[in-house]
């Protein structure tokens, strides 16, 4: 690398290389070579962890920004800056540095983003490991938004209208857990066992292989003619070691090309099936249109809003000033200092 480096007349930027060698499974993990790079192998949120193999949070990064976005929260002035600095900063932005579901991280992954998430709320409002404060009351980002608006305008409003979608008449508040909830049960519980079943299956082709060589393909040759046996230049060579067999397997193997499309597969969200008021107060054909995500949030909530607002349109559609709402949504967020 560094007479790659040399000769095309680039550099390496130090701070951004690292070297991590990982340990064989149930082994101890060992130190890099000297002539390696030091420093970790980090992608924003993540570290990758010798022992193991796999990315964990570096939780001292969370930490700094869980505190940056609490001053960002803080100085919201309107609900509608407090709904875009949670939705951008508190789950896209976490989200994204956190890395994508993937059946390569497998279900480990889905668990330390929950994980994270349940911190983030426990440092910023103080939610216990129940979601509850000692009167029994809920005290995470909902909760709060609900304190804001009630402190704002003297008004009540049920979990449901700060959750459903801005076309509803909610503000569509977004929850991280939601997401991730409908993907925990399809994602891959383990990859590890994948790459297991590639190495058996890689023996077990080898072998076939090799019997096919030695049982077909040798006892035909005997039935070419001279000419065309001179014209074989495998002849009287043994088959291939298995050494030899897997040395190009990254270029050559079916099996493994199968595993790697399948451990970078991102996993399917679950299907959402409508109760039976949810069914009698919104069209199927609304429903089909509706995300996965806008499914489960409504699903949730529609026990509290349908009979509150007498459906789930919280309100008519005729009144909703979409257009403003859109303009501001869409508006650039201005971070504090």
């Amino acid at each position: 690398m560094m007479k790659f480096a040399s000769l095309t007349g680039l550099g390496f930027n130090r701070e951004k290389t690292g070297c991590v060698k990982i340990a064989r499974r149930g082994g101890q993990a060992s130190q890099a070579q000297s002539l390696l790079p030091s420093g970790d192998i980090c992608w924003g949120f993540l570290k990758l962890d010798a022992t193991t193999g796999r990315f964990l949070v570096d939780q001292d990064l969370i930490n700094k920004h869980i505190g940056e976005l609490r001053v960002q929260l803080d100085a919201c002035k309107s609900v509608i800056e407090y709904l875009q600095a949670w939705n951008i900063y508190g789950v896209r932005f976490f989200a994204n540095n956190i890395g994508k579901p993937a059946n390569c991280f497998g279900v480990a992954h889905v668990r330390l983003m929950l994980e994270t998430f349940h911190s983030i709320q426990s440092q910023l409002f103080g939610s216990t490991e129940y979601w509850t404060t000692e009167d029994g009351t809920a005290n995470d980002v909902t909760s709060t938004l609900q304190k804001i608006i009630k402190t704002k305008f003297g008004v009540d409003v049920p979990e449901g209208y700060i959750y459903f979608p801005t076309d509803m008449g909610g503000l569509e508040l977004k929850n991280p857990f939601i997401n991730l909830g409908l993907i925990r049960d399809t994602i891959h519980k383990n990859p590890e066992s994948l790459i297991d079943w590639f190495f058996r299956e890689e023996k077990e082709d080898y072998a076939r292989a090799r019997l096919y060589f030695e049982k077909v393909t040798v006892p035909a040759r005997k039935k070419f003619s001279k000419e065309e046996l001179a014209k074989d230049k495998f002849m009287g060579e043994p088959f291939m070691s298995w050494e030899e067999f897997r040395k190009h397997r990254e270029q050559t193997s079916t099996l493994l090309y199968r595993v790697y499309k399948t451990l970078m597969r991102e996993p399917s969200e679950q299907a959402v099936s409508p109760s039976p008021g949810v069914v009698e107060a919104l069209s199927r054909k609304t429903w089909d249109d509706l995300t996965r995500y806008q499914q489960q949030v409504i699903e949730l909530h529609a026990d509290d809003i349908i009979p509150r607002f007498s459906g789930l349109n919280i309100v008519e559609q005729g009144w909703l000033p979409t257009g403003m709402v859109s303009m501001f949504r869409e508006s650039r967020f201005q971070w504090k200092d």
